[in-house]
């Protein structure tokens, strides 16, 4: 834990739970938004993947592996920029900012730090990896 976070909670108390599904403060139901927002996300990616293959399909010295190698490069490289950089900057990826959802620490309602945003975005490879790897 922060030394700052420390201070804080010795001077104010414990924090309030944030994203809690009871707290009257965010009233909005979000579980749709959520899952439309990371399909929007997965298009985007994986549009701007397709994008880049074709690019590479068109050049002289194209082979199905550079196309493999540039379709999968370019798909983790722009859901790493978004998923972690972008939220990380901007509280909110592409997908989740069009449908008015911003991401936020649950100790400290402020936005997230850019540790856990990597050690999500790592686990969430890992699983579709493991998935269809």
């Amino acid at each position: 834990m922060r030394r700052r976070d420390l201070l804080r909670l010795a001077r104010s108390g414990p924090p309030p739970t944030h994203a809690d599904g009871r707290d009257p403060r965010y009233p909005s139901p979000r579980a749709l938004r959520e899952l439309l927002g990371a399909l929007l996300e997965f298009v985007v990616h994986a549009a701007l993947a397709v994008a880049a293959a074709v690019v590479v399909q068109r050049t002289s010295a194209a082979t199905p592996t550079a196309v493999t190698v540039t379709v999968a490069g370019t798909f983790l490289a722009v859901s790493f920029l978004d998923r972690v950089l972008v939220q990380r900057v901007f509280a909110a990826s592409l997908g989740k900012a069009l449908l008015g959802l911003r991401v936020i620490r649950y100790d400290t309602g402020g936005g997230p730090t850019l540790w856990p945003l990597v050690k999500q975005w790592l686990f969430g490879f890992a699983v579709v990896f493991s998935l269809f790897g």
